[in-house]
């Protein structure tokens, strides 16, 4: 069991035992705010008030301090991050895995990183118009909660195909545009003008939880609650809600 504190520092304990394995002091200079195994759980991922994200190996969190010193003997014996990345200006409100290989971070400052563990690359930025609060992700899309009520879908297929047309697709149209027929360029305009961001309008509250899953019928279903305390289930499909809670 892995838990983070105001102070910034993470604990280890052993459920087995009750034992308290490891701290590790200074995790993030401020208060941790998230934290998340990855999908392989080789890998904890820490989020803090500090705008941070940092990875750090799980073995070494659960190592002994006996073991752990005699790893790193003639070095720090501070357990470090193997990973951080430190791009959000404002506290992390959410993590979550996108593959065995990418996670994804949202923060305060309305920003939605989705970064590359092994790389430690950023592969993309999105920025929203709200502080985000909360997340969900089902079937590569991402649900994200905003301040002022509206919960944004974010299609990650869509962004990748307009990602691509963004870069390359402009230019190849250009050159070869006398070869192609005008039903072609119909085409090709209307996949330029893909949306991968939709916006699920109802809540007039921060949405504070969300999540989401398939129904019987292969329909794909979203639930939203709010600080007023409103539950909305809504039809991604459709975007529309189907039923309210208050």
């Amino acid at each position: 069991a892995i838990g983070g504190g105001a102070s910034g520092t993470l604990y280890v304990w052993s459920t087995l035992s009750g034992q308290l394995l490891q701290t590790v002091p200074r995790a993030h200079y401020r208060s941790i705010t998230c934290l998340k195994f990855t999908l392989d759980h080789r890998h904890v991922i820490s989020g803090g008030a500090d705008g941070m994200v940092h990875v750090f190996a799980l073995m070494d969190l659960v190592a002994s301090k006996d073991e752990h010193q005699q790893r790193t003997a003639g070095s720090n014996s501070s357990i470090a991050p193997i990973r951080t990345w430190s791009k959000h200006s404002m506290p992390i409100t959410h993590l979550d895995n996108l593959s065995d290989a990418r996670i994804f971070s949202t923060s305060q400052d309305g920003e939605l990183l989705i970064m590359e563990v092994c790389s430690q690359d950023i592969i993309a930025t999105i920025k929203l118009p709200q502080t985000i609060a909360t997340c969900a992700v089902h079937q590569q899309r991402i649900y994200v909660g905003g301040s002022l009520g509206t919960i944004f879908v974010l299609d990650l297929d869509l962004y990748s195909m307009h990602q691509t047309i963004h870069q390359l697709g402009a230019s190849v149209a250009r050159n070869a545009a006398a070869a192609v027929s005008q039903s072609t360029k119909e085409s090709e305009q209307k996949t330029t003008q893909l949306s991968y961001k939709t916006e699920l309008l109802g809540h007039r509250h921060p949405i504070t939880a969300l999540t989401a899953w398939q129904g019987e019928d292969g329909g794909e279903f979203l639930a939203s609650g709010d600080t007023a305390g409103n539950i909305r289930i809504w039809d991604v499909s459709s975007r529309v809600y189907v039923r309210i809670v208050r």
